[in-house]
């Protein structure tokens, strides 16, 4: 089962919350769409760091792919470390075939303009710790945007 929740993120001394996207029915443009698929490629975070100017529908999918990006290469180390134990070498490259698959429904919903699922009649951000991840590595390094509506 996934864990959902509503996300707020603090940016300086503006609070921005996916919770404002749904109200908002934000749907963004193709070239928004376009933008944030490339983020989930190691590659894309690197033009969207170069880029002061983001939407907050930008914003979110970058937070998300950062910390799935974190994670996978916290679990590619963990599997290198691990895959000389004859017991337990399976378990981490079950997990990055589990990293794989998120990343998979990741893309899926930038690529539908999507930030939410629908659960029990709500709209829900799935897997938020990723997103929060990312906000904390954003934030450890003091990258600032100027996010924009």
């Amino acid at each position: 089962k996934l864990y959902f929740e509503i996300m707020t993120v603090k940016k300086d001394d503006l609070t921005i919350q996916s919770q404002d996207l749904i109200e908002e029915d934000y749907v963004p443009s193709e070239t928004e769409r376009k933008r944030v698929v490339v983020y989930y490629f190691l590659v894309g975070i690197l033009f969207a760091l170069s880029n002061n100017h983001l939407s907050k529908y930008e914003y979110y999918h970058l937070k998300q792919a950062i910390g799935w990006w974190i994670v996978f290469f916290l679990v590619f180390v963990t599997s290198l470390l691990v895959i000389w134990v004859p017991l337990i070498r399976v378990i981490p490259w079950l997990a990055q075939i589990v990293l794989v698959g998120i990343w998979v429904f990741f893309v899926k919903q930038a690529w539908d303009g999507k930030y939410t699922l629908n659960v029990n009649g709500q709209e829900k951000v799935p897997l938020p710790i990723f997103a929060a991840l990312g906000n904390w590595l954003l934030e450890l390094f003091d990258k600032k945007f100027e996010v924009k509506d």
